[in-house]
């Protein structure tokens, strides 16, 4: 049961975390987290490496074509002025419904997966490329919600060599991956934020893999995100049941050089908790094999907790399915009331 949306869920699919041993976990110290937040929140910075300098957004409408109950918008922008031009220039859609359920509409933020398949980006959320199931911001904008889908650096429009290429070469500018995709979602809010149609108090972000990543580097990097939603994108990087333990290799912005050290070690929870007390949803398949499930219980379990400290429990939802690294559909309608409620 997910008490706060009055959703009853399939127990024999969805496993509660009293059905892991959380013996060895670590839980939630209020004491320790309020004494230590400041100190992480600079550690996770100088990790980030190098901010880059803003320059004018330069928007530019490419295009629009109608569609059943919304007009996809297509622009570009500037985000940067290295001389690159797919580290300077993005492109994104914009999905506004032909009746909006408030004016100005809440805003969705659709972060696109990975999937090792660089000619996608946003096309993929937007309904125009392969998984339908990965067609959020469709799903969204004929709820009434406008939404928005960009391409992130190495996939689509903004495709270099090859992904490992791009993360090298940031790495030598003092630069991070992951970073380089918190600015681009930042800089594209600072777009949202102008437009009448939409309120900037209402501003949230879903993905799934890298999308479900970047959709908790994004919110913790810009607070203006007021709900995050992420499926099969989180999972403890060191310790017992993490991603080192296990020589589990994933995308690149999923590296930040020195976050993990012996004299600070700093995983995901903390990064997730930074969130807090913002709204949060967190999916994941117990069978995913690049998520190690036991690791992420323990993340689910503590940010819970800390949730719960703050009496803000009704503000997050951890759900783990029986299956692997996709999001079930009744999963999708948990997300879509939650958003509802918190946007």
């Amino acid at each position: 049961m997910v008490a706060n949306l009055g959703i009853t869920l399939d127990p024999t699919f969805y496993i509660g975390l009293d059905e892991f041993d959380g013996s060895r976990w670590e839980h939630f110290d209020a004491a320790k987290w309020e004494s230590s937040i400041a100190s992480y929140k600079a550690h996770l910075a100088k990790c980030w490496g190098k901010v880059p300098a803003k320059v004018p957004l330069n928007v530019v409408k490419v295009s629009e074509k109608r569609e059943a109950d919304f007009t996809r918008h297509t622009f570009h922008m500037d985000v940067e002025n290295t001389g690159i031009p797919q580290w300077d220039r993005m492109s994104f859609f914009v999905l506004v419904p032909d009746k909006p359920i408030a004016k100005p509409a809440p805003v969705m933020i659709i972060h696109h997966q990975h999937a090792g398949k660089f000619d996608k980006g946003k096309e993929e959320p937007a309904g125009l490329m392969y998984d339908p199931e990965q067609a959020f911001a469709v799903d969204l904008v004929k709820k009434g919600y406008i939404t928005v889908a960009h391409d992130a650096l190495c996939f689509s429009e903004r495709r270099e060599k090859d992904e490992f290429y791009t993360f090298a070469k940031m790495l030598t500018f003092g630069r991070t991956l992951s970073l380089k995709y918190c600015w681009d979602v930042s800089r594209l809010i600072d777009y949202l934020v102008t437009r009448p149609d939409m309120d900037p108090n209402r501003i949230g972000i879903m993905g799934h893999s890298l999308g479900a990543q970047e959709a908790i580097f994004c919110t913790v990097y810009d607070p203006r995100i007021k709900v995050a939603v992420s499926s099969c994108g989180v999972a403890k990087i060191g310790g017992t049941n993490s991603v080192f333990s296990e020589n589990i290799t994933h995308n690149k912005a999923f590296y930040l050089p020195g976050l993990w050290t012996g004299s600070f070690p700093m995983d995901m929870k903390e990064i997730v908790g930074m969130i807090h007390p913002r709204a949060l949803l967190m999916s994941h398949g117990v069978i995913d094999k690049i998520f190690p499930i036991e690791g992420v219980a323990e993340i689910d379990n503590w940010v819970q907790e800390m949730y719960r400290h703050s009496k803000n429990e009704e503000k997050i939802i951890t759900l783990r399915h029986a299956g692997g690294h996709y999001i079930p559909r009744q999963t999708k309608e948990v997300v879509y009331k939650f958003l509802a409620r918190f946007l």
